[in-house]
């Protein structure tokens, strides 16, 4: 497919000249296949997405709404691949030019808000992030109306914010509200209900809620199962949500199995070693790259349950794996990184007394 879209960018080019609008639309094309096909293609997407921008400069002037959102097609790519501080820059001149040329309370700048403030709370500034979710709900909240899907998500969003901060029950409050929303609008099996069950359920997880969460998961990955199939890699990571609340209330068989389930959606589907969670690591770095900040959050588990299994060894080994790409990934100084450090740190050095 990529090499049908080069083909006919290159016809097009010979054709229209390189500036021609259809240029740009082909352009986008081309880069969002880049991005779906993994890390190492970060630098071709990036390469197309400029373009598109110089192009529609070009056209359309800096202060235009396509210009604005060839800076959020930026900022998108970027923040998938945890290039955070670029995301931020890029979504910054979105909003910027939504400022000059879009009325007060519009969906277009809250969209651009709740961009923004997932991409603060991924570098861990939570209280930047929590001020412009904030924002986007109440301009949302204004445009749509209280019972709008689009709320209850920007309610999920903050809801995580307040997850990763540990009020609990702040976060909870957000999700019934989202919940209930969306059940009653899309219906008990629809996508976002699902997504937002699984907010949720990672939420009842953290509390030790392990009976709700599985109600939930199970839920959501029955409503997946229907809606998108067995081999769709949404089901998969319900799969995988299940299968984490499984390894934290201690039932490893059933964590494994499901695991396993998990992987037959993959990239390894029918694949099988005696390592099972060895083929796990392996599946997301396929997926996401090896320095992706997923991969180390994933080490950064696997080095957990090889130190509950025992394995010190193999636990101390991917624990320096997983916080070298996360420091790459996230920064030191990012939240998340200081609060591992500091966990593997005392089980080491308690160990070793």
């Amino acid at each position: 497919m990529i090499e049908f879209y080069k083909s006919e960018l290159a016809g097009k080019i010979e054709l229209l000249g390189r500036n021609h609008p259809q240029i740009a639309n082909t352009r986008t094309h081309l880069a969002r296949l880049y991005m779906a096909s993994g890390i190492e293609f970060f630098e071709s997407a990036e390469d197309q997405l400029l373009q598109v921008l110089e192009i529609k400069l070009k056209h359309f002037g800096e202060f235009n709404l396509e210009v604005a959102l060839a800076y959020e097609q930026l900022a998108q790519l970027c923040r998938e691949h945890s290039r955070y501080e670029m995301a931020e820059r890029f979504l910054e001149k979105s909003l910027e030019i939504k400022g000059k040329i879009l009325r007060d309370g519009h969906p277009s700048t809250a969209k651009t808000y709740d961009q923004l403030a997932q991409v603060y709370r991924k570098e861990g500034q939570y209280d930047r992030a929590e001020f412009l979710f904030k924002q986007a709900l109440q301009t949302l909240e204004k445009a749509l109306g209280m019972d709008d899907p689009i709320v209850a998500l920007t309610e999920c969003n903050l809801a995580l914010v307040y997850r990763q901060t540990g009020e609990f029950q702040k976060a909870d409050d957000l999700y019934q509200k989202a919940l209930g929303t969306v059940r009653s609008v899309l219906g008990p099996n629809h996508s976002w209900t699902s997504r937002v069950e699984g907010n949720m359920a990672q939420n009842y997880v953290l509390q030790g809620k392990y009976e709700e969460a599985e109600g939930l998961l199970n839920h959501c990955v029955a409503a997946k199962m229907r809606s998108l199939g067995e081999n769709h890699l949404d089901t998969a990571t319900a799969l995988y949500q299940l299968a984490t609340l499984y390894k934290r209330s201690k039932r490893y068989d059933h964590a494994v199995e499901t695991y396993e389930k998990a992987l037959k959606v993959s990239i390894f589907k029918g694949r099988r070693e005696k390592k099972r969670v060895n083929e796990i690591e392996k599946t997301r770095i396929n997926l996401l790259g090896s320095r992706h900040e997923s991969v180390g959050k994933i080490l950064m588990n696997i080095a957990e349950i090889k130190w509950e299994e025992g394995n010190e060894k193999e636990s101390r080994r991917l624990y320096h794996e997983a916080i070298n790409i996360l420091k790459s990934a996230i920064g030191e100084s990012h939240p998340y990184v200081a609060q591992v450090q500091q966990k593997f740190s005392k089980i080491f050095n308690e160990s070793s007394q």
